[in-house]
């Protein structure tokens, strides 16, 4: 799971580029489970920094991109059988992270 280099400026990433995004990020979870359940924590920490580091470069050009919708999850029910409460979506922030690509070597 190397780190991939960043779509030039101007440009976000392609349909392509964000599946495989999503697809690593589906290995690393699971990788950071193994290493979890085995109990080897020192390990698992490389693969939460790549997640971190994924996560937050697409987050940061769907912030970027005016056609994206939020998702409207409507759970079913709550527990007990009534309905749940809609979830508020969270609250826009000026202090977002730009230009943080994944092979970018910020650390906060």
């Amino acid at each position: 799971m190397a780190a991939r280099p960043s779509p030039p400026s101007g440009r976000g990433p392609t349909r392509a580029e964000i599946a495989s995004y999503l697809e690593e990020n589906a290995l690393l979870l699971e990788a950071i489970l193994e290493k979890q359940n085995t109990g080897r924590l020192h390990e698992a920490v490389h693969y939460q920094l790549q997640l971190q580091q994924n996560l937050i470069y697409l987050a940061t050009h769907a912030d970027e991109r005016d056609d994206i919708q939020p998702l409207n999850f409507q759970p079913t029910h709550a527990a007990g059988g009534a309905p749940a409460a809609p979830a508020q979506p969270p609250a826009s922030s000026s202090e977002t992270t730009r230009g943080a690509g994944p092979s970018s070597s910020q650390h906060r």
